[in-house]
């Protein structure tokens, strides 16, 4: 008799699983039901406005139920793991990279804007027109697709894999220009005239700026006219304006623990 009742009760659980996937793939209602409610999103390793951008995506989840973290990784490996669906998605890329990863699709409102500047440590370079840029050791952050955009020459382009190992090449005098985010390079430039170091310098011309786009795994294709809705939303209302000016604001109050000192 136990025998019997332990065998009930294991084909009655193996029963209910095979129910539970059953109704899970008819009805997508009760495939929702049971779905995740949290997802984990991609970013380059140590970019400037990872958490800005975090802060804005989490704003945009939150009503739709789902909490969102992040994961930093070198931008070529955060890109490959999100196409491949071991991450839920990108925090944010440039326009166009669904063309190499068509598994990510993006959500078509600029999450965030990205400012293109060159750091030097000669103020004598500052003046350097951009059609002579090319002629300089320069250096660029690993796998940020946004580079491509600017047609840097590749025999005078270092990209190393942090923007630390880029501070430290700009500050040891291994390339004459870092292309960064002019929020970074405000940082550094901060951190620099604090700390009584050798200052850096800006090129007087911008190298133009770019809009980036949280893009998602097609898995999570569901979610993007909520997402599209939800971020014009925040355009419009002034929220997203806030977000960005209070990270500006507050950027030379932050102290960058990820840059190495020379």
């Amino acid at each position: 008799m136990k025998v019997r009742i332990r065998i009930r009760g294991r084909f009655f659980r193996l029963l209910t699983r095979l129910v539970l996937v059953s109704s899970a793939a008819i009805c997508p209602a009760v495939a929702a039901e049971h779905s995740q409610s949290s997802i984990t999103v991609g970013a380059m390793s140590s970019f400037p406005m990872n958490d800005t951008g975090l802060a804005i995506l989490r704003q945009l989840y939150q009503p739709l139920g789902y909490s969102v973290t992040l994961a930093e990784y070198p931008a070529t490996r955060s890109l490959s793991l999100a196409s491949a669906g071991e991450l839920d998605g990108e925090l944010a890329r440039i326009a166009g990279i669904e063309h190499d990863y068509p598994h990510l699709l993006p959500v078509p409102v600029p999450l965030l804007n990205l400012h293109l500047v060159a750091v030097n440590t000669q103020q004598a370079l500052a003046r350097t027109p951009l059609t002579s840029l090319n002629e300089y050791h320069l250096g660029a952050y690993l796998g940020a697709m946004v580079y491509q955009r600017l047609n840097l020459a590749p025999g005078h382009l270092e990209q190393p894999r942090t923007t630390q190992q880029l501070h430290q090449m700009l500050v040891s005098g291994r390339i004459d220009f870092a292309i960064v985010p002019d929020t970074l390079a405000q940082r550094w430039l901060q951190q620099r005239a604090q700390s009584g170091k050798t200052r850096l310098y800006l090129l007087n011309e911008s190298l133009g700026e770019f809009p980036v786009y949280h893009y998602l795994h097609e898995r999570h294709a569901a979610l993007i006219p909520a997402l599209t809705q939800a971020l014009r939303q925040l355009a419009n209302n002034g929220e997203l304006a806030r977000l960005l000016d209070e990270f500006i604001r507050h950027s030379d109050a932050l102290t960058d623990t990820r840059t190495s000192a020379d």
